[in-house]
């Protein structure tokens, strides 16, 4: 079992939240947004997610953020310590992009298809459950075969989210990536590192960026610190005890909601963090990295069968399941509302839409994803076979 096996379990069940609040903001718009206009309320229960714990099932932005330190801590840890040559640091950026491409393109393909046929139902989907304006958001006008050809071939990073909203993130991890890789060329290798990747962490307090950069700090301190630091479990119990309440609390705060809505809730007392920044979901997502690592029971769960085999399909299940929403779990959930009520109507969508995310996750990662990881793995080792050839042959004819 490789060394981050439990950080792929919790990529697996990041994962899934997003897939479920997702859900939830179509289906549930009040659970996200609360009472902000044209957001309905469909039952009571509605409000119980915004008192911890059950506010963080719907974290999807804490999610978000997991993903970032994860990347930044897998993307690193391995170099850290080292100097870095520059023909490694090419090479990282060059496949990087190959990397996450391969199931973007394919989503922009499914994505603008679907649109250029009709096939969401969003606007349909909003008359019954009231999710505008957000679910009206995606897919907005028609359909441009001419803008679709550009983007596709020219910006699928940058312009992707028109096609499928959830490549929003791709970017971030795109350019994230690229940045920690320029940091290992200067100071992989460098006894003070961790001083210029505070001060990049500082400047980045204000944008999601910084996820990379605590990823990359706890890759360090995992790496050469953590280890020889020895804590009593008289002490360690009650410390890791507190740090999960704290979690569980923060975690649950109510990111996409009015300032208004926030004062009449259990999170009135907090300073203001609201949109697509880092605050308090950083911080949650911070605690639970920090403490899967500290508590060898949630790595057990972590590296279970099932979590395992759900973070493989991870990448596809979070690129596939927006396009699956809204066409057909939305389309299922239109026939069945007028007949079971819209309750049981919604359990057969997220149950029937789940298993056809799943159907498309399994073959995106089974055909796209694992052949193209593997064929940038052989040409990795070729290329490094190639340039050590190279330098030797250089090395003696110079002498």
């Amino acid at each position: 079992m490789s060394r981050f096996a439990h950080l792929d379990g919790l990529r697996g069940v990041a994962a899934l939240m997003v897939v479920f609040v997702h859900y939830m903001g179509a289906f549930y718009p009040f659970t996200l947004f609360g009472d902000a206009p044209d957001y309905i309320q469909h039952t009571l229960w509605e409000r119980s997610v915004f008192y911890p714990p059950l506010g963080t099932l719907v974290a999807a932005h804490m999610a978000v953020c997991l993903f970032f330190i994860i990347s930044g801590y897998v993307l690193t840890y391995k170099f850290l310590g080292d100097r870095l040559p520059v023909g490694e640091v090419v090479l990282l950026c060059l496949k990087r992009p190959i990397r996450l491409g391969g199931l973007v393109w394919v989503s922009l393909v499914v994505g603008g298809l679907f649109w250029a046929c009709g096939l969401y139902q969003q606007e349909a989907l909003e008359r019954i459950a009231g999710s505008n304006p957000w679910a009206l958001g995606f897919w907005n006008g028609p359909f441009d075969l001419h803008q679709f050809i550009k983007d596709f071939f020219f910006a699928p990073f940058s312009h992707g989210d028109r096609y499928n909203a959830v490549l929003w993130t791709i970017k971030y991890e795109l350019y994230g990536s690229f940045q920690l890789f320029a940091f290992l060329l200067f100071f992989s290798g460098w006894k003070y590192r961790l001083i210029p990747a505070m001060i990049l962490l500082y400047l980045s307090m204000h944008s999601l960026y910084q996820g990379f950069w605590i990823g990359l700090i706890f890759a360090d301190l995992e790496k050469f610190y953590f280890s020889r630091v020895c804590v009593s479990r008289r002490v360690k119990a009650p410390l890791l005890g507190l740090l999960w309440c704290l979690f569980l609390f923060i975690g649950g705060y109510p990111n996409y909601v009015t300032a208004e809505f926030i004062q009449n809730t259990v999170y009135a007392w907090l300073p203001s963090d609201q949109g697509f920044k880092g605050g308090y979901p950083m911080l949650s997502a911070v605690l639970l990295f920090f403490l899967v690592f500290r508590s060898s029971y949630c790595r057990k769960i972590l590296t279970s069968r099932p979590l395992l085999h759900l973070g493989w399909l991870s990448y596809g299940v979070y690129i596939c399941h927006l396009i699956v929403i809204f066409s057909f779990s939305s389309a299922l959930f239109i026939i069945l509302e007028s007949s079971l009520g819209y309750h049981f109507a919604f359990l057969s969508s997220i149950i029937a839409g789940s298993c056809v995310v799943y159907i498309c996750a399994y073959l995106m990662v089974r055909y796209v994803d694992r052949p193209l990881v593997q064929a940038l793995q052989v040409c990795s080792i070729y290329i490094r076979r190639e340039c050590a050839v190279r330098y030797k042959n250089y090395k003696s004819r110079s002498r």
